[in-house]
């Protein structure tokens, strides 16, 4: 269930934090905001630096039997505290990666939901010692230092899955060459108490029949909690993924299925775009697939400065102005940018090169 959409907001001050997540309390007041997006999109919120209190009402059924739940904040810019009726989830730190919380409870509990957030991006008063990890976007010279990013930028979602959920996914090809390619897989499942799964894996070319695909199968016992599986596919003869200007840019679907033993169905699942390469530097000298390439790249900032208004056509057109200045490597200079970017670099053939988002002091 997509949560997104027009949110209740307010600015926060110590009297309304101790009564927002109230679901009684009326919020009709309230200045609306959209989310996905930045508080500074609203006129009330033009000069805001938080923290700013949202409110959501929603209705969702109990997941069923045997299933869980589980609320993620795909981006949060940059530290946020988290209600769901009343009662207290958790807090988020972090604007470029997702948030997780359980929520099967609280959803068997009742129909009908409200979901509170405060949200907070404070203003590094001391440049030289900041401690938020928002890069570009609260300390550069191309962007006004008055701006504040802060809001709920990414998608807020609904999920479910079986007993044993895929907390993360890590997919790395270690090496490739015409003969073949080593995928290196890393999940971390975690699980309510101890039990047996099945592992299945698949790889197979973008747009291939599935039957072409590379699939492996394994076994893993797993205790109470969070749980670290490590395992490797190979892939024989496989269309290697090029710089623009080396050869093509084929690409490959994999996906990774978690069964738990003794029951139906997929218990949890997740699906990516990659493509089978091998990029080293060494000695400043830069290989991919063993062949040297003397990079040529320049510094990529932020598309935009409000993260949540850019567009995979704002990537389109500033990958492809790359290519006709003869570039095959942009660094994404002090910050990380939106999925989009990632996958269209992947099929333009443009190398990335990913920095922390914490420029200068």
């Amino acid at each position: 269930m997509d949560l997104g959409g027009l949110w209740s907001a307010a600015a926060s001050d110590d009297e309304l934090r101790r009564v927002m997540a109230d679901p009684e309390i009326d919020d009709s007041a309230w200045e609306s905001l959209e989310v996905p997006g930045h508080w500074r999109a609203n006129r009330s919120f033009s000069d805001a630096d938080g923290p700013v209190a949202y409110r959501r009402r929603f209705e969702s059924p109990a997941p069923e039997e045997g299933r869980r739940a589980f609320l993620t904040f795909d981006g949060v810019f940059y530290q946020a505290d988290v209600w769901l009726d009343g009662d207290y989830l958790g807090d988020t730190e972090g604007y470029f990666f997702p948030q997780t919380f359980e929520v099967t409870a609280p959803l068997a509990a009742r129909p009908d939901h409200v979901l509170a957030v405060e949200v907070a991006c404070g203003r590094p008063d001391d440049k030289a010692r900041k401690r938020n990890l928002t890069g570009v976007f609260q300390h550069w010279d191309c962007i006004d230092w008055d701006w504040n990013p802060g809001g709920i930028w990414a998608p807020v979602r609904l999920h479910e899955t079986g007993q044993v959920r895929i907390r993360s996914l890590k997919v790395l090809c270690r090496d490739a060459t015409a003969e073949t390619a080593t995928i290196d897989f890393e999940a971390e499942l975690d699980t309510p108490e101890a039990v047996g799964v099945t592992v299945v894996t698949r790889v197979a070319r973008e747009g291939h029949a599935p039957g072409s695909a590379v699939s492996s199968s394994d076994s893993h016992a797993l205790a109470l909690g969070q749980n670290i599986v490590r395992w490797r596919v190979g892939v024989d003869e496989p269309d290697l993924w090029w710089p623009h200007g080396l050869g093509e840019q084929p690409l490959y679907d994999v996906s990774v299925e978690v069964l738990v033993d003794d029951k139906p169905g997929i218990s949890d699942s997740r699906s990516l775009t990659t493509g089978l390469r091998q990029v080293r530097v060494r000695n400043f000298i830069a290989t991919v697939n063993g062949e040297r390439i003397f990079l040529k790249g320049a510094n990529y900032g932020p598309a935009k400065r409000a993260l949540a208004d850019v567009t995979a056509a704002d990537f389109e057109r500033d990958i492809q102005l790359a290519k006709g200045a003869g570039l095959d490597l942009l660094r994404v200079h002090a910050h990380v940018s939106r999925a989009e970017l990632y996958d269209v670099a992947d099929r333009a053939g443009m190398l990335l090169w990913q920095d922390m988002p914490l420029p200068w002091g």
